[in-house]
């Protein structure tokens, strides 16, 4: 019997509870530690979506390790799970965050070339059919296995050069990471020696008829091979290698007879325990091929090992992957300016972005009727004065928009019309010589309506607490210009910007009473003051033939921001500099003092609303009578 099946046992027993779903709960990392787990998370799964094209099969997976111990290769295959490891910690450049690398993009790729290059490596071991089981069952020694590996490297490549031609420098970037050698051991004998000649000949020379490197990257290393094992062996081991290279895919016999043909060039007796060590290559299957790992470790630094060989390799890795990130940063380069967006099209998306801000700013701000809050303190009937001078602005603009017919003489062949004697007298030599008469003596006179242009106005008041003296004069200034623009038929809108945006006068509205404004206010939201106003009236309307104005009046004292794309000052200037590009005018009015104004922006100094409705309206006029030219 159990302890819970005695029901003595029971009542001082503890509460017994299951979990019947999940796994015991982990305490909850920081925030820091999930948001870059959930990075590196990301760049695994843009890595697994080139697989495929760099492995040729569906079920091949990708994976990365950070953090692993100095010993760990940069890349291994495991062929029975299907899986790609990377190291992180060594196949990424210049200690790139995850969310900056991206092997999916056509350019962004040529950032990360040993990642793209260790992945094109090992998706070449992937790409093929080799059973190392059957090839391990087949070699009489492990001398001959690790000999058959060696070959595979050299195969993995080219096979994947067969597969994909243009993986050629990518394979080249990854040089320093895939050509791992060790340094020699001090007690080594002469066998150990020539082995380490033969490792050096499987790895770099048989890469050259891979079709990875070139003939003059590999001159220091062949020269010392040749020296440690003489030129007959070398020559007998390339007609070997190369005869390995054409193998059929997953052909276990015949690369194991090519292994042990070449144990055989080298003079090795076929027992399994008496033959020299072989170096390793940490790389195939995750695994060392020989039973040593090898890798350009240990704090030796190439070239200064006193290892002839192991120099050579270290500096002719090292060499090619230099050459060939360099070739790569020319080809992105090149690529980059083949595939560069054009301008103008990169201008008409920022100008189409502009106009859905402006119209989402517009609806925003005059969705609600106009109701007395915040700097809007109330509406006032006009006075006599305001009455006269919007008539009299709006005569002044009526009179600059007037456009006279526009008188053209056409060509007749009969009348009524005015006589050309030339064509006159061309026609009577056409009908003399019996010729068909094309020419026209008679002209007449067509008079052709020209449309009047329309005018829309936008007026921005600044109701910070630095205009307080005249925000009186602004507000009727405004109502001036709108009540004469809409007695032309024109359009305008009216509002105030301080810390917030508060509409004055409707798009398109006839006011008849003047706001009353205070002046409670800061000034950072006149960006959106213009946009508001250019979504409401199209001010930015590229191509259009109406006269355009827009007015900001204000003293220019516009509060700053630390970070420059959020200061309101270079918000401003940047819509103002697409109004004017686009055919709108900019008035820039102040009412106290000469005001700060931004770039573009015509300066009016104005002492009162009916100088300044006359500053004001000398710019429309200006405008109108530009429009449509």
């Amino acid at each position: 019997m159990s302890l819970t099946d005695d029901p003595a046992a029971q009542i001082t027993a503890p509460p017994t509870t299951r979990r019947r779903w999940g796994k015991r709960p982990q305490p909850a990392q920081p925030p820091e530690e999930q948001a870059r787990d959930l990075a590196r998370a990301r760049l695994i799964a843009r890595l697994n979506q080139i697989m495929l094209p760099v492995t040729g099969r569906p079920d091949v997976l990708a994976t990365m390790v950070w953090g692993a111990p100095d010993t760990t290769p940069p890349a291994w295959y495991d062929p029975a799970t299907a899986t790609i490891t990377l190291n992180a910690d060594q196949v990424i450049l210049n200690d790139a965050h995850p969310d900056q690398i991206d092997p999916t993009h056509p350019l962004r790729r040529f950032d990360q070339p040993v990642l793209i290059g260790v992945c094109a490596h090992e998706g070449g071991h992937a790409r093929s059919q080799w059973d190392l089981k059957a090839i391990r069952e087949r070699s009489p020694s492990p001398r001959v296995m690790a000999i058959a590996t060696y070959l595979l490297e050299s195969w993995a490549e080219a096979g994947q050069l067969r597969a994909t031609p243009g993986a050629a420098p990518w394979l080249r970037t990854a040089a320093r990471h895939i050509l791992q050698f060790p340094p020699t051991d001090p007690d080594a004998d002469e066998d150990y020696q020539r082995a380490r000649a033969l490792v050096a000949a499987l790895l770099v020379l048989a890469r050259v008829d891979a079709g990875v490197l070139q003939p003059g990257d590999i001159i220091a290393v062949e020269s010392i091979v040749v020296a440690t094992l003489g030129q007959p062996t070398v020559n007998d081991l390339r007609a070997l290698w190369q005869q390995a290279l054409t193998l059929e895919d997953g052909d276990a016999d015949g690369l194991c007879a090519i292994a042990q043909r070449v144990a055989d060039v080298m003079g090795w007796q076929d027992e399994p325990d008496d033959h020299p060590a072989m170096p390793g290559l940490i790389c195939h299957s995750g695994g060392a091929a020989g039973g040593q790992a090898g890798g350009l470790t240990g704090g030796t630094e190439p070239g200064s090992s006193g290892d002839s060989l192991f120099d050579a390799i270290s500096d002719l890795a090292g060499a090619v992957t230099q050459d060939a990130t360099d070739a790569i940063k020319a080809e992105r380069e090149a690529t980059w300016q083949a595939n560069r967006p054009n301008p103008h099209i990169l201008a008409a998306q920022a100008d189409e972005a502009a106009e859905r801000a402006a119209a989402r700013q517009a609806a925003q701000i005059f969705a609600d009727p106009i109701t007395c809050t915040g700097p809007l303190r109330a509406l006032r009937a006009p006075t006599a004065a305001e009455q006269a001078a919007a008539t009299h602005l709006a005569e002044q603009l009526r009179l600059a928009g007037h456009r006279s017919a526009a008188v053209a003489w056409t060509p007749h062949d009969a009348p009524p019309g005015r006589l050309d004697p030339r064509q006159a007298m061309a026609a009577a030599a056409q009908r003399s010589r019996g010729l068909p008469v094309t020419a026209k003596p008679f002209q007449r006179r067509q008079r052709t309506r020209v449309p009047q242009p329309f005018l829309r106005m936008g007026f921005a008041a600044d109701v910070s607490g630095s205009m307080g003296n005249t925000a009186d004069a602004l507000a009727c200034a405004a109502w001036i210009c709108a009540q004469a623009v809409g007695l032309i038929g024109g359009r305008t809108a009216a509002l105030a910007w301080g810390s917030t945006v508060t509409p004055l006068i409707r798009p398109g509205a006839s006011p008849s009473h003047v706001p009353v404004l205070s002046t409670p206010e800061g000034t950072v939201v006149l960006p959106e003051a213009i946009r508001a106003l250019d979504g409401a009236l199209a001010l930015s309307e590229p191509g259009s033939l109406d006269a355009r104005l827009l007015i900001i009046a204000s003293d220019g004292e516009l509060t700053g921001s630390d970070d420059d794309e959020d200061d309101p000052a270079v918000m401003s200037q940047s819509l103002i500099d697409r109004l004017r590009r686009n055919g709108c005018a900019v008035l820039w009015l102040c009412l106290d003092g000469r005001p700060r104004v931004l770039d573009g922006a015509v300066p009016v100094e104005a002492h009162d609303p009916v100088s300044a409705a006359r500053a004001i309206g000398q710019a429309a006029t200006t405008a109108l009578r530009l429009a449509g030219r």
